[in-house]
């Protein structure tokens, strides 16, 4: 299996859904274009312009290990469960989960308005 991704959560839910399925983690990337196990690939066009708008292609391999007995999935399931904590110090927010950065930083302003209001 070969994964290219702008998304940092896709790729970090992706790591663990691969440890969960029995797959051994060959290569993990925070930058597939300097990677030399990437680099035999060459860049799409989507992932030119993801850069140009500052993103870092991240990619990951697995090659399928021994089938686990027992399949229990543990991991949380969304997306958002992988973001950083710290949404407001993200420097590039992967293409398509920008509305949902932006609501979860309006609601912890939110949260943070009533509680400067109760002290």
């Amino acid at each position: 299996v070969q994964l290219r991704t702008d998304s940092q959560p896709l790729r970090d839910f992706t790591l663990t859904q691969l440890e969960i399925a029995g797959y051994h983690v060959i290569a993990n990337a925070e930058n597939a274009h300097e990677d030399p196990t990437f680099r035999t690939e060459p860049m799409t066009e989507y992932e030119e312009r993801l850069c140009e708008q500052g993103a870092t292609i991240l990619g990951v391999q697995a090659q399928l290990g021994p089938l686990p007995e027992h399949v229990e999935q543990t991991a949380p399931l969304g997306l958002v469960h992988y973001l950083p904590d710290d949404l407001a110090s993200m420097t590039y927010v992967p293409y398509g989960m920008g509305p949902t950065v932006e609501n979860l930083l309006n609601a912890q302003r939110k949260q943070q308005r009533r509680e400067g209001r109760r002290q």
